[in-house]
């Protein structure tokens, strides 16, 4: 006769699980702009131009050792312009205030 699997009951000790909330309602996406739009936000935050490679645009900024390669499309995904925002240490809000 096979075994049926026993269930493991609930740990009482753990936290329950915070309901997912879209990012959109609370302020953390970013905002839907184009590539020559973020490129003139980090120019604010001290970032220059480097150069450019076909769409993509790479800026530096002295005494950092991180650069942002910026894509430079009509419209940037959230998640395309998150990255350059979190490699430039900065908030999505930090960001947001540059524009």
């Amino acid at each position: 006769m096979p075994q049926t699997p026993t269930r493991v009951p609930a740990r009482a000790d753990k936290p329950p699980v915070a309901p997912k909330t879209d990012c959109r309602q609370n302020g953390h996406a970013p905002p839907v702009i184009s590539g020559a739009q973020a490129v003139r936000a980090f120019a604010k935050a001290g970032w220059t131009k480097d150069r450019q490679r076909g769409s993509y645009l790479v800026t530096l900024m002295a005494g950092r050792n991180v650069s942002l390669s910026i894509p430079q499309h009509r419209e940037l995904a959230p998640g395309t312009l998150r990255a350059p925002i979190r490699a430039a240490g900065m908030t999505v809000d930090e960001f947001v205030a540059l524009r």
